[in-house]
């Protein structure tokens, strides 16, 4: 269940661009230590490239990492880019370059797979900073067990307690 006292604030998109520019280089700084495995992924400034060749054409795609910001991360009280935290952002990418590495060189991978296992990843770390289980290291099996259930409920609207959320940015 979610936490209810979550005294949580959404920044206006000024805001967010002055605080964007002023971490850009700790951003930069974390995706350079991000590690990669698969040839179908690489890392370009705070991009996620990737890559399927099918039948002789390139599919390419890509994601900045710069741009993917998320709530409840420790230590902020709104939502920060998701390169300010290098294990989430580790965590994240961990799950996209297992999945290349199992994944042919298919018109799919590129047009959907690398966006929905990204997407999938990143829910869960929103959900995990959401309810307060900061430390990735330490999520628990029964962590792990009430996410399904909290799912199996209501769905990833449900999970990340969108509806509240909204209505609550709404009425402020």
């Amino acid at each position: 269940m979610m936490k209810g006292n979550l005294k949580y604030q959404f920044i206006d998109e000024t805001s967010a661009k002055s605080f964007w520019s002023s971490h850009k280089d700790q951003m930069i700084e974390n995706a350079k230590g991000l590690v990669l495995t698969d040839e179908k992924l690489s890392i370009q400034g705070t991009e996620l490239h990737y890559r399927a060749v099918v039948e002789g054409k390139e599919q390419t795609g890509s994601i900045d990492l710069a741009e993917v910001w998320i709530p409840g991360a420790i230590g902020w009280q709104h939502p920060i880019p998701l390169l300010l935290h290098k294990d989430y952002v580790k965590a994240i990418v961990d799950v996209v370059d297992k999945y290349a590495n199992n994944a042919k060189h298919t018109i799919s991978f590129a047009k959907t797979g690398v966006i929905s296992q990204f997407n999938i990843a990143s829910q869960f770390v929103e959900y995990f900073c959401l309810n307060g289980h900061i430390h990735l290291s330490h999520i628990t099996k029964k962590h792990i067990e009430g996410l399904k259930s909290v799912l199996k409920r209501g769905g990833i609207p449900s999970m990340l307690n969108i509806p509240q959320r909204l209505e609550r940015s709404f009425s402020s």
